[in-house]
């Protein structure tokens, strides 16, 4: 793929970038549908007009679907989507990269989403997506799956397909409260996750942070002590780092 790509850069390079861009709108409409031509144009920074012009080539080739309350991606512009994700990937580099990162750090796999989340926050999306195509396959029976809260582990979870046939899986929360959203707690998310796999699930009832004192008489209670005991077990931890 390395070569043909390196062909296509010298050869018809506005190809590639034709190509990228269709996929950045693509994928965009996928992450906020319904979304109208407008809204679609001011996330990307586009003029109105070239939003126009690709999206009815989209809607066109059968990818996006348009009704009353915006734009839609469809079924075959999801399989679009997934199947443009690793020559995107490699028309960025990032291959190079993660391997540079990997070997640096001594890493058994590392993965690396396309974009800039302070710029568009769809990528957190992505990542969420990424993370949990990655994570589903490490799953197996009798674990003890630990989750930490935040926006990350969270879009993770949401984007976790539902998983029968595991059995024996305990979700724990790998912290305590975290921050004022309760979506994003550790607690939330562990239930979450656990609805996901059929798994049962144990939550941690104290604050993220406490004084030495107070975290010394906390953690003697009995039902503190059980779960704390279950989460220094933990097989399989799922940690964001902001």
């Amino acid at each position: 793929m390395k070569e043909i790509l390196q062909l296509q850069q010298k050869i018809v390079p506005e190809l590639i970038d034709l190509l990228e861009k269709r996929y950045t709108i693509l994928r965009t409409i996928y992450f906020n549908c319904p979304i109208g031509r407008r809204t679609l144009a001011s996330k990307l920074n586009i003029g109105e007009r070239v939003v126009r012009t690709e999206v009815n080539f989209l809607k066109n080739q059968g990818l996006v679907e348009i009704d009353s309350t915006g734009m839609f991606v469809t079924r075959e512009g999801e399989n679009i989507i997934d199947a443009l994700k690793d020559f995107i990937h490699e028309l960025k580099g990032l291959s190079s990269i993660e391997n540079l990162i990997r070997k640096k750090l001594d890493l058994a796999k590392v993965i690396i989403v396309p974009g800039n989340i302070d710029e568009d926050p769809t990528i957190l999306k992505e990542v969420g997506r990424v993370g949990a195509q990655y994570i589903k396959n490490l799953i197996k029976d009798n674990q003890i799956i630990a989750v930490t809260g935040g926006s990350s582990v969270g879009e993770l979870v949401n984007n976790m397909p539902k998983i029968n046939g595991k059995n024996n899986i305990l979700v724990v929360p790998a912290r305590g409260g975290m921050g004022k959203i309760v979506e994003t707690q550790a607690n939330t998310v562990a239930a979450n996750l656990a609805e996901k796999l059929n798994a049962n699930y144990r939550l941690l009832y104290v604050p993220d942070v406490m004084s030495k004192e107070t975290l010394e008489t906390i953690i003697n209670e009995p039902g503190i002590k059980d779960i704390i005991r279950s989460i220094q077990k933990t097989d399989l931890l799922i940690y964001g780092i902001g």
